[in-house]
């Protein structure tokens, strides 16, 4: 039987976390998944952590890539289900039933571009529940303004990448918004289960204003807009973290 999911988790020097994103993951029905593990030549204990769960693993490799998108396209490049879902290594699947509760959705709508769960994003210790996000929370009307589709809980058909083609390796970030600006219109359906469990304090949320700069040139790239009202979304992203901050200092 053809297994129905592909999860890839990329990783580099995150020997901390990528154990528990590993067993999250091995740990589900295993007639339902595929891993593949993409390592960025990990100078830490990754690799090591990586070999002992060698026999529950389709696919692994460490070596050098550009940047996430490159680490991303390797992983699709090695895929061979239906659907594909990023767990990275500083994330995991939020039970051990996950891909047994979610088998019949994959199924059910086979014919979708994507299929948006929910995720919780937790602070780093695990202790703390930020949020929760995706799902029928999605408002696709903002994302002319920055990414409202968290990729640890999108599960992508991946024949929207034969469409569409894969990550773009000229974006180091916000990859997964310029993709969804490129296919302009996805069939999406919404379910409110919550699959996946975020630390908070990523690439993206490390990198807030290297963000925002590229949301605006995939908006350019991709002619969301006319470039004056691309440049004050810009500028209004701007303000807000800088009010933010300000308010963090009281």
């Amino acid at each position: 039987m053809k297994k129905l999911i592909s999860i890839i988790t990329i990783n580099k020097d995150n020997e901390k976390y990528i154990e528990k994103t590993i067993k999250s993951i091995i740990n589900q029905n295993k007639k339902i998944f595929e891993l593949i593990i993409i390592d960025g030549k990990s100078k830490d204990a990754s690799v090591k952590i990586i070999k002992k769960y060698n026999k529950f693993i389709k696919y692994w490799e460490t070596s050098e890539d550009k940047n996430i998108s490159d680490a991303f396209n390797k992983g699709i490049d090695k895929c061979s289900t239906n659907w594909v879902l990023f767990i990275n290594s500083d994330d995991y699947l939020a039970n051990n039933n996950v891909l047994n509760n979610i088998s019949s959705d994959l199924i059910k709508f086979k014919n979708f571009d994507m299929l948006a769960f929910k995720l919780k994003v937790k602070n780093r210790n695990l202790k703390q529940t930020i949020g929760i996000y995706g799902g029928s929370l999605i408002n696709e009307k903002k994302l002319i303004m920055y990414n409202t589709f968290p990729h640890q809980a999108l599960i992508t058909n991946r024949k929207f990448f034969l469409k569409y083609g894969n990550f773009s390796t000229k974006f180091p970030i916000a990859q997964d918004y310029e993709i969804l600006l490129r296919a302009k219109k996805i069939k999406l359906k919404k379910i409110d289960k919550i699959i996946s469990i975020m630390r908070d304090g990523g690439i993206t949320n490390q990198n807030k204003v290297k963000s925002l700069k590229y949301f605006k040139i995939a908006q350019i790239k991709n002619k969301t807009n006319n470039i004056l009202i691309i440049n004050i979304i810009y500028l209004y992203g701007l303000f807000k973290l800088f009010i933010k901050s300000l308010i963090n200092k009281f």
